[in-house]
């Protein structure tokens, strides 16, 4: 009776139901994010249209997918996302390894607008991506996007398309071995 008591007295005084949701929450974030790592969920997106809009970018060019002519990795994220804020740096190594042949593009779907994201990634140092914006989330509307991270592999020619829906492991050699052989073989 005594603990029961002081257990209650404890909840009321820390919040530890709050405290115990958020240390479950951690665990299941942890949990997906060791999964993702582990293989590259994807399905095929072949018949997935993108908008026809241009998003601001970093550089100033803007970013349209119509307008590409390289095989692409496009990233849906946001500075809140911690799956997304995970997998950044891995998505920044992959832009490295595949630069001669795919792009890496970061589409920023945070609020805050275009500075606030480019200030996120210049803090921890990724570079080598093309970073754009979409803070009214037009684009992951439009595509049906379920949550975040959502990642498009797509080809040159953008026939092939592939979508992969949570975080991945982007830098590892067979995750890198397995988006060639889907988006860069002819």
């Amino acid at each position: 009776m005594i603990y029961r008591q002081n257990f209650t007295f404890y909840q009321k005084k820390t919040g530890f139901r709050h405290f115990a949701k958020a240390v479950l929450l951690a665990l299941l974030v942890t949990n997906s994010i060791a999964t993702a790592q582990a293989e590259l969920k994807l399905s095929p997106a072949h018949d997935v249209i993108f908008p026809s809009d241009r998003l601001d970018t970093s550089d100033g060019k803007g970013f349209s997918i119509a307008d590409q002519n390289r095989a692409m990795i496009v990233n849906f994220w946001a500075t809140w996302c911690a799956p997304c804020v995970t997998e950044l740096p891995e998505l920044a190594e992959a832009a490295h390894l595949l630069s001669d042949d795919v792009d890496v593009v970061l589409i920023s779907v945070d609020r805050k607008g275009a500075q606030h994201a480019q200030n996120f990634l210049d803090e921890r140092n990724i570079t080598g991506v093309i970073s754009a914006y979409n803070p009214k989330s037009d684009w992951p509307r439009s595509l049906k996007l379920r949550g975040l991270p959502s990642t498009y592999l797509i080809s040159a020619d953008q026939t092939d398309i592939y979508l992969v829906s949570g975080p991945a492991s982007w830098a590892d050699e067979a995750i890198l071995s397995k988006i060639k052989s889907l988006i860069l073989t002819p």
